[in-house]
């Protein structure tokens, strides 16, 4: 019955000490921080517009005289979710932003 009871508490230390080091590695190598440049939004493509808090990427595709469509994705989902869609939409002659 001993050695359940050591075993147990290894256990238990071994989780309670992953479980700190995957907490400190998230605050510590939180990569959402990391500072975009001029030459990443370059490279990234579409376009940018500054506003109060920073700058937002948007890309505009289709004809100008097309229904306009405009999609949003969620605060924890980047815009590729779009990709499948706004390309559909394009095709189909809609101007997408």
């Amino acid at each position: 019955m001993k050695i359940f009871k050591v075993i147990a508490v290894t256990v238990l230390f071994l989780l309670i000490s992953v479980s700190i080091l995957i907490g400190c590695l998230y605050f510590f190598k939180d990569r959402e921080k990391k500072e975009i440049t001029d030459t990443d939004r370059k490279n990234a493509g579409g376009q940018y517009v500054m506003l109060k808090q920073g700058y937002t990427h948007y890309q505009i595709a289709g004809p100008d005289t097309g229904k306009t469509v405009i999609l949003i994705h969620g605060f924890s989902v980047p815009y590729y979710i779009w990709d499948g869609t706004f390309e559909y939409l394009v095709n189909q002659g809609f101007r997408v932003i």
